[in-house]
């Protein structure tokens, strides 16, 4: 979302999905939550070749993801 256009989805929904997206990832226990990480960083490593800017993202959201339990 954080790359739409504003064809592509209104920032007010952008902005909603996040909100949403981030209380379910609260919600994961803490071994979900690792689990949840290191597909984060499996991904990254596979899309770091032809697409870096996914690939930067994706570690950026995994490094700053830290479970609650």
């Amino acid at each position: 979302m954080d790359h739409a256009t504003d064809e592509e989805a209104a920032s007010s929904f952008a902005v909603e999905v996040q909100q949403i997206m981030g209380d379910y990832l609260d919600e994961l226990s803490g071994d979900d939550a690792r689990e949840f990480r290191e597909i984060l960083l499996r991904i990254a490593d596979e899309r770091s070749s032809g697409d870096p800017v996914i690939s930067q993202y994706l570690r950026r959201l995994a490094d700053g993801y830290v479970p609650t339990e």
